[in-house]
């Protein structure tokens, strides 16, 4: 009996075996099968954009063998999917390369050739396309139709900015051009500089402009002790039409303003320098002359002369050591002023450890000193108009404080600001921080007692400002999840910027390389959006911000710019490629965005904001549906493009 039931057990062991070994063979083959036919199969991916990375949905994608005429079928063809993608498999060809032909309407088409030849390395099919359009035209001078040679054309399109010079007949022209606005200004030596926003609509556009004379504008610059101020930079800003123009003094302080056409009614000046003090704004304005119809033909008319008077600054200067060593310490970050601002007077330590602070205000000055490896220390020294101070600072390490931010149920809260800037009675303690997926945050090195912080998270109310104990790394901060948005009709009353008010001359470097600086988009209404791809409130508000890009991408007087605060500028791309965004994206240690986002709201994402022509705040804290119908009224009607049509 037992070797009955030995031999039945063997048997269906062996049953078994060969069971599995079927389906082993079976499967195998199917690998096989599989295998033989992934070999068989190409399998061709790839991504279509514009110079700005933006996807090109609907172009047509041609593949064809390398020796195909223009009159054989293709091998295969596809248009490119909503964010530019694309995907084509097809039978593998014998050829080791093939032919590809993007074309999209608005746009040149592309051509190229794809290597096949490793069955290991699939193809990529990575294009990028260019404008199709063609500007070009003549530039005369005003009522005598003569051509001006040597004048210089700038085209601002499609986030390029390209530069040309006419020839001995007057004659200029772009090739390349995308599809929308371009902004063309025209510069000649003893004509007024030429503006114009053209909408490129056909694949020819033909321009003739006409340049009036400028009207010579020579300015005396003097310091406040009645010398003169030399090496000062000279911005204006003309008035109707918004024409940014720049000089520089020389040693006597004599500035010549060049460009200053005929019909400007007047300037809006600004005068800085590393001796003087900065100005921020647009403070000082030269009232013009009104237009003379006889002058519009004249060669010269008349000079306007006007003398300014500028502040001398301040210079501090010194070394900042170790306490505990004496040794130098660099690469830390030395401040000038009691309130943190995005243009105060900044330098980093050297190797040595020196730093030289240059526009400094004269009076009793604050300086700060910060470094990640040392308590931020504070300084104080009386400084005289023009007066260079010396101030040597010893750091020392600090203690540690932390905690963690839970909801009002206790779990903990991730991506909350941690901002403190108040100790002490000082306003730059310069601290920064953001929790992690645990609700914690840890600064290792602040100075010893109370500091003032304040915790803002997207969906979690106001921002909660709290006073913390240095040397506690266990402090528990609870937010309320209760999302108060806040919007223009009920602004926040910590709000830095009121409406009405001026806002900085920011400058801002987009992902394209191209540089926006507030100033020289004066005439413009400049919308801006700050926020992030971690920002699930952000992210609700894309869709809001996309139905305002496509509200006004045709107006010529309105730009969109997103100012990022990721850290991570492949997580931004990621989210503009999954969200559809391809309005200008600032992101970056270097690029303006956090100053931008400091100088604005300083505290809570998203934050958006509406900039006139004036430079001046028109708007705050636009969310929801209604942001196109809150943008519009502040718009002036246009007959096409006009936001919420």
């Amino acid at each position: 009996m037992k070797a009955a039931i030995r031999t039945v057990t063997l048997r269906g062991v062996r049953l078994v075996l060969l069971m599995a070994a079927s389906a082993v063979l079976a499967q195998s083959n199917e690998n096989v099968e599989n295998s033989a036919e992934a070999a068989n199969t190409l399998t061709l991916d790839g991504l279509v954009t514009t110079h700005m990375g933006a996807g090109v949905s609907e172009a047509k994608v041609r593949i064809d063998l390398p020796d195909a005429s223009p009159i054989d079928p293709p091998l295969a063809q596809t248009v490119t999917g909503r964010r530019g993608e694309v995907l084509i498999e097809i039978p593998r060809p014998k050829a080791q390369s093939l032919r590809y032909r993007v074309t999209a309407e608005g746009f040149a088409g592309a051509e190229g050739t794809l290597d096949i030849s490793d069955p290991n390395e699939p193809p990529f099919l990575d294009v990028t396309l260019h404008g199709a359009a063609s500007v070009w035209g003549r530039i005369t001078t005003a009522g005598r139709n003569t051509p001006v040679s040597g004048a210089q054309v700038q085209m601002r399109n499609g986030g390029h900015r390209t530069t040309v010079q006419t020839g001995p007949d007057g004659r200029f022209r772009f090739d390349s051009a995308y599809a929308g606005p371009a902004l063309i200004t025209v510069t000649a030596p003893g004509f007024g500089t030429y503006r114009e926003q053209v909408q490129i609509e056909d694949d020819d556009v033909k321009l003739h402009i006409e340049l009036g004379p400028e009207r010579p504008v020579e300015l005396t610059l003097v310091t406040n002790t009645g010398r003169p101020a030399a090496d000062v930079l000279v911005e204006a800003v003309t008035e109707p039409q918004q024409i940014f123009l720049m000089t520089r003094a020389d040693a006597n302080g004599k500035a010549k303003l060049s460009g200053v056409g005929i019909d400007c009614a007047g300037l809006n000046l600004r005068f800085n320098g590393e001796s003087y003090l900065t100005m921020r704004g647009y403070e000082e304005h030269l009232p013009l002359p009104a237009k003379d119809d006889r002058a519009a033909t004249a060669t010269r008319p008349a000079p306007v002369e006007a003398e300014f008077t500028v502040t001398l600054a301040s210079r501090v200067r010194g070394t900042v050591t170790d306490k505990q060593t004496g040794k130098p310490i660099r690469n830390v970050r030395v401040l000038a002023g009691r309130e943190v601002r995005y243009d105060m007077p900044m330098d980093w330590s050297g190797p040595g450890g020196s730093y030289e602070l240059l526009g400094v205000q004269p009076g009793d000055v604050t300086v700060t000193f910060q470094h990640e490896d040392y308590a931020t220390a504070f300084a104080e020294i009386e400084l005289q108009a023009g007066q260079t101070g010396t101030l040597d600072v010893a750091l020392e390490r600090g203690v540690a404080i932390g905690g963690t931010v839970v909801d009002d149920q206790g779990q903990p809260v991730d991506q909350v600001r941690v901002v403190a800037d108040r100790w002490n009675g000082y306003e730059t303690l310069g601290l920064r921080a953001i929790t992690d997926r645990d609700g914690r945050f840890e600064l290792p090195h602040v100075p010893p007692g109370n500091i003032e912080f304040t915790f803002v998270r997207p969906g979690y109310g106001k921002p909660l400002e709290i006073e913390l104990t240095a040397g506690k790394t266990d402090h528990v901060i609870k937010l309320a999840s209760v999302d108060v948005p806040r919007t223009a009709d009920a602004p926040s009353d910590q709000a830095k910027l009121k409406v009405g008010e001026p806002v900085a001359d920011l400058v801002m470097i987009a992902t394209d390389g191209t540089t926006y600086r507030l100033s020289e988009l004066r005439g413009k209404y400049v919308f801006l959006d700050c926020w992030a791809s971690w920002c699930r409130p952000c992210i609700a508000e894309i869709p809001n911000v996309k139905a305002l890009h496509e509200a006004t991408k045709n107006r010529p007087d309105f730009v969109l710019i997103g100012i990022s605060l990721d850290t991570d500028a492949k997580a931004l791309k990621r989210a503009c490629d999954e969200h559809g965004i391809t309005w200008p994206q600032v992101v970056g240690p270097k690029s303006g965005a956090a100053e931008a986002f400091e100088e604005l709201d300083g505290v809570g994402i998203p934050y958006t904001c509406l900039i006139g022509p004036d430079g001046k705040l028109e708007a705050q804290h636009l969310r929801g549906p209604g942001m196109v119908e809150e943008v519009r009224k502040a718009l002036p009607s246009v007959k096409s493009g006009d936001a919420g049509r």
